[in-house]
Protein backbone atom coordinates (compact mmCIF):
# COMPACT_ATOMS: atom_id res chain seq x y z
CA UNK A 1 0.00 0.00 0.00
CA UNK A 2 1.87 3.33 -0.68
CA UNK A 3 1.64 6.24 1.84
CA UNK A 4 0.38 9.14 -0.37
CA UNK A 5 1.07 12.52 1.15
CA UNK A 6 -1.94 13.82 1.03
CA UNK A 7 -2.91 11.48 3.67
CA UNK A 8 -0.06 12.77 6.31
CA UNK A 9 -1.65 15.04 9.20
CA UNK A 10 1.97 16.97 9.90
CA UNK A 11 4.26 16.99 6.99
CA UNK A 12 7.78 18.79 6.58
CA UNK A 13 9.07 18.14 3.42
CA UNK A 14 8.43 14.42 3.47
CA UNK A 15 8.56 12.36 7.34
CA UNK A 16 12.25 12.77 7.89
CA UNK A 17 10.80 16.00 9.65
CA UNK A 18 7.63 15.17 11.28
CA UNK A 19 6.97 16.58 14.37
CA UNK A 20 6.95 13.69 17.35
CA UNK A 21 4.74 11.74 17.32
CA UNK A 22 4.56 10.81 13.64
CA UNK A 23 0.42 10.82 12.91
CA UNK A 24 -0.95 9.70 9.62
CA UNK A 25 -4.14 9.04 8.70
CA UNK A 26 -4.51 6.09 6.23
CA UNK A 27 -8.28 6.14 4.37
CA UNK A 28 -9.85 2.45 3.79
CA UNK A 29 -7.03 0.72 4.95
CA UNK A 30 -6.37 -2.66 5.79
CA UNK A 31 -6.81 -3.15 9.52
CA UNK A 32 -3.99 -5.43 9.68
CA UNK A 33 -1.21 -3.16 8.15
CA UNK A 34 -1.27 0.09 10.50
CA UNK A 35 0.83 -1.68 13.26
CA UNK A 36 3.10 -2.52 11.16
CA UNK A 37 3.67 0.58 9.38
CA UNK A 38 3.81 2.79 12.74
CA UNK A 39 6.58 0.23 13.45
CA UNK A 40 8.24 0.73 10.43
CA UNK A 41 8.21 4.57 10.78
CA UNK A 42 8.88 4.79 14.51
CA UNK A 43 12.48 2.70 13.48
CA UNK A 44 13.14 4.41 10.42
CA UNK A 45 12.38 7.77 11.69
CA UNK A 46 12.85 7.37 15.28
CA UNK A 47 9.95 9.32 16.14
CA UNK A 48 7.37 7.69 18.26
CA UNK A 49 4.98 6.97 15.60
CA UNK A 50 0.97 6.76 15.66
CA UNK A 51 -0.93 5.27 12.26
CA UNK A 52 -4.98 5.62 11.74
CA UNK A 53 -7.58 4.03 9.49
CA UNK A 54 -11.61 4.95 9.49
CA UNK A 55 -13.64 2.49 10.57
CA UNK A 56 -17.33 2.09 11.24
CA UNK A 57 -18.73 0.42 13.98
CA UNK A 58 -22.79 0.62 14.56
CA UNK A 59 -23.55 3.19 11.85
CA UNK A 60 -20.48 5.42 12.91
CA UNK A 61 -17.41 6.41 11.70
CA UNK A 62 -14.42 6.10 13.99
CA UNK A 63 -10.67 6.20 13.32
CA UNK A 64 -8.60 2.96 14.48
CA UNK A 65 -5.20 3.29 14.89
CA UNK A 66 -1.59 1.62 16.25
CA UNK A 67 1.23 3.63 18.07
CA UNK A 68 4.84 2.37 18.53
CA UNK A 69 6.78 4.09 20.66
CA UNK A 70 10.58 4.73 19.97
CA UNK A 71 13.76 4.11 22.81
CA UNK A 72 12.67 4.05 26.37
CA UNK A 73 9.45 6.82 26.27
CA UNK A 74 6.14 5.23 27.59
CA UNK A 75 3.54 5.65 25.26
CA UNK A 76 0.77 4.11 27.22
CA UNK A 77 1.99 6.08 30.29
CA UNK A 78 1.12 9.75 28.14
CA UNK A 79 -2.22 8.07 26.85
CA UNK A 80 -3.14 7.43 30.51
CA UNK A 81 -2.90 11.33 30.78
CA UNK A 82 -5.26 11.94 27.64
CA UNK A 83 -7.92 8.95 28.58
CA UNK A 84 -10.53 11.43 28.13
CA UNK A 85 -10.00 11.55 24.26
CA UNK A 86 -10.13 7.88 23.53
CA UNK A 87 -13.37 5.61 23.00
CA UNK A 88 -11.05 2.50 23.80
CA UNK A 89 -7.09 2.17 24.27
CA UNK A 90 -5.08 -0.42 25.54
CA UNK A 91 -1.58 -2.13 25.45
CA UNK A 92 2.47 -1.59 27.10
CA UNK A 93 4.75 0.97 27.16
CA UNK A 94 5.92 0.50 23.55
CA UNK A 95 3.02 -0.39 21.71
CA UNK A 96 -0.76 0.44 21.85
CA UNK A 97 -3.91 0.28 20.17
CA UNK A 98 -6.56 2.63 20.30
CA UNK A 99 -10.21 3.92 18.98
CA UNK A 100 -11.09 7.55 19.00
CA UNK A 101 -13.81 10.04 17.18
CA UNK A 102 -13.10 11.84 14.06
CA UNK A 103 -12.90 15.28 15.66
CA UNK A 104 -10.58 14.11 18.53
CA UNK A 105 -7.88 13.23 16.63
CA UNK A 106 -6.40 16.56 16.32
CA UNK A 107 -6.64 17.27 20.37
CA UNK A 108 -4.73 14.01 20.73
CA UNK A 109 -2.13 15.31 18.13
CA UNK A 110 -1.30 18.49 20.52
CA UNK A 111 -1.94 16.90 23.46
CA UNK A 112 0.99 14.00 22.50
CA UNK A 113 3.09 16.59 21.21
CA UNK A 114 3.10 18.48 23.67
CA UNK A 115 3.80 15.38 26.52
CA UNK A 116 6.79 14.06 24.19
CA UNK A 117 8.29 17.91 23.82
CA UNK A 118 8.13 17.92 27.57
CA UNK A 119 10.02 14.64 27.77
CA UNK A 120 12.57 15.29 25.08
CA UNK A 121 16.38 15.56 25.89
CA UNK A 122 19.52 15.75 23.60
CA UNK A 123 19.85 12.04 22.62
CA UNK A 124 22.43 10.32 23.00
CA UNK A 125 24.59 8.44 20.81
CA UNK A 126 22.47 4.95 22.65
CA UNK A 127 19.54 5.76 21.68
CA UNK A 128 20.11 7.85 18.59
CA UNK A 129 22.38 5.29 16.10
CA UNK A 130 23.84 6.38 12.59
CA UNK A 131 25.47 4.60 10.17
CA UNK A 132 28.28 6.78 9.64
CA UNK A 133 30.66 8.70 11.04
CA UNK A 134 32.28 11.92 9.28
CA UNK A 135 34.23 14.93 9.77
CA UNK A 136 32.31 18.41 8.25
CA UNK A 137 34.71 18.70 6.16
CA UNK A 138 33.65 15.66 4.11
CA UNK A 139 30.36 16.57 3.74
CA UNK A 140 30.76 17.31 0.00
CA UNK A 141 32.77 13.91 -0.60
CA UNK A 142 30.09 12.03 1.61
CA UNK A 143 26.93 13.32 -0.41
CA UNK A 144 28.68 12.08 -3.72
CA UNK A 145 28.96 8.72 -2.40
CA UNK A 146 25.60 8.54 -1.38
CA UNK A 147 24.82 9.30 -5.12
CA UNK A 148 26.12 5.92 -5.99
CA UNK A 149 23.38 4.37 -4.04
CA UNK A 150 20.44 6.88 -4.68
CA UNK A 151 16.92 7.14 -5.10
CA UNK A 152 16.46 6.09 -1.55
CA UNK A 153 13.22 5.18 -0.07
CA UNK A 154 11.36 1.77 0.99
CA UNK A 155 13.93 -1.30 1.17
CA UNK A 156 17.17 1.87 0.98
CA UNK A 157 16.35 4.49 3.30
CA UNK A 158 18.61 7.12 3.72
CA UNK A 159 21.76 6.58 5.86
CA UNK A 160 22.02 8.56 8.61
CA UNK A 161 25.79 10.62 9.41
CA UNK A 162 26.84 11.58 12.86
CA UNK A 163 28.94 14.64 11.66
CA UNK A 164 31.61 15.85 13.58
CA UNK A 165 33.27 19.28 14.38
CA UNK A 166 30.86 21.54 12.04
CA UNK A 167 32.01 24.80 12.39
CA UNK A 168 29.41 28.08 12.29
CA UNK A 169 30.17 30.87 10.37
CA UNK A 170 28.57 33.92 9.99
CA UNK A 171 26.42 34.93 7.13
CA UNK A 172 25.34 38.34 6.46
CA UNK A 173 26.71 39.19 10.20
CA UNK A 174 24.34 36.15 11.11
CA UNK A 175 25.49 32.41 12.77
CA UNK A 176 21.90 30.90 12.65
CA UNK A 177 18.51 32.10 11.59
CA UNK A 178 14.91 31.34 12.90
CA UNK A 179 12.96 29.68 9.93
CA UNK A 180 8.72 30.30 10.22
CA UNK A 181 6.36 31.03 12.89
CA UNK A 182 6.80 28.09 14.91
CA UNK A 183 10.32 28.48 16.84
CA UNK A 184 11.56 25.47 16.87
CA UNK A 185 13.26 25.77 13.38
CA UNK A 186 16.47 26.43 12.83
CA UNK A 187 18.93 27.15 10.22
CA UNK A 188 22.47 27.49 11.45
CA UNK A 189 25.15 28.65 8.73
CA UNK A 190 28.92 27.24 7.82
CA UNK A 191 31.35 27.58 5.00
CA UNK A 192 29.42 26.21 1.93
CA UNK A 193 27.36 24.18 4.13
CA UNK A 194 24.14 24.82 6.08
CA UNK A 195 22.58 22.76 9.33
CA UNK A 196 18.83 22.88 9.71
CA UNK A 197 16.55 21.53 12.37
CA UNK A 198 12.68 21.31 12.01
CA UNK A 199 12.32 20.73 15.95
CA UNK A 200 15.67 21.60 17.92
CA UNK A 201 15.87 25.39 17.59
CA UNK A 202 15.03 26.41 21.14
CA UNK A 203 17.44 23.71 22.51
CA UNK A 204 20.13 25.41 19.72
CA UNK A 205 19.46 29.04 21.55
CA UNK A 206 20.89 27.99 24.61
CA UNK A 207 24.31 27.40 23.08
CA UNK A 208 26.75 30.20 22.27
CA UNK A 209 26.23 31.15 18.60
CA UNK A 210 30.27 30.31 17.63
CA UNK A 211 30.24 26.67 19.25
CA UNK A 212 31.57 23.99 17.47
CA UNK A 213 28.73 21.18 17.27
CA UNK A 214 28.47 17.58 16.31
CA UNK A 215 24.89 16.97 14.47
CA UNK A 216 23.32 13.21 14.04
CA UNK A 217 21.18 13.79 10.81
CA UNK A 218 20.88 13.24 7.08
CA UNK A 219 23.26 14.85 4.41
CA UNK A 220 21.21 16.69 0.74
CA UNK A 221 21.81 19.53 -1.51
CA UNK A 222 19.83 22.86 -1.33
CA UNK A 223 19.62 23.84 -5.03
CA UNK A 224 19.09 28.04 -5.11
CA UNK A 225 19.44 30.06 -8.19
CA UNK A 226 22.22 27.73 -9.59
CA UNK A 227 24.19 27.89 -6.26
CA UNK A 228 24.24 24.52 -4.77
CA UNK A 229 24.68 24.54 -0.63
CA UNK A 230 25.08 21.01 1.44
CA UNK A 231 22.71 20.79 3.73
CA UNK A 232 22.63 18.47 7.04
CA UNK A 233 19.21 18.10 8.37
CA UNK A 234 19.66 16.96 11.73
CA UNK A 235 17.78 14.91 14.37
CA UNK A 236 19.44 15.70 17.47
CA UNK A 237 22.79 17.72 18.23
CA UNK A 238 25.79 18.23 21.31
CA UNK A 239 28.59 20.72 21.19
CA UNK A 240 31.24 19.32 20.90
CA UNK A 241 33.67 18.44 24.19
Amino acid sequence: MELREENYFIVRRGLEVLRNPIMIMLKDANEGVIGITAGKLAEEYRRHAMVFTNVTIDGREYYKGSARGYSDYDVKASFDRHAGLFTVYGGHTGAVGMTILPENFVPLAKALASDMEKASTIITDEALSYDLEIPADKIGEAIKEMARFAPFGEGNPMPTFKISHFRPTPKYGAYRKLLGDSGKMIKINGYGTEAVSFTKAQDILKVPEDAVLDFVGHLGIDEYKGNITYQITFLDFAPCA
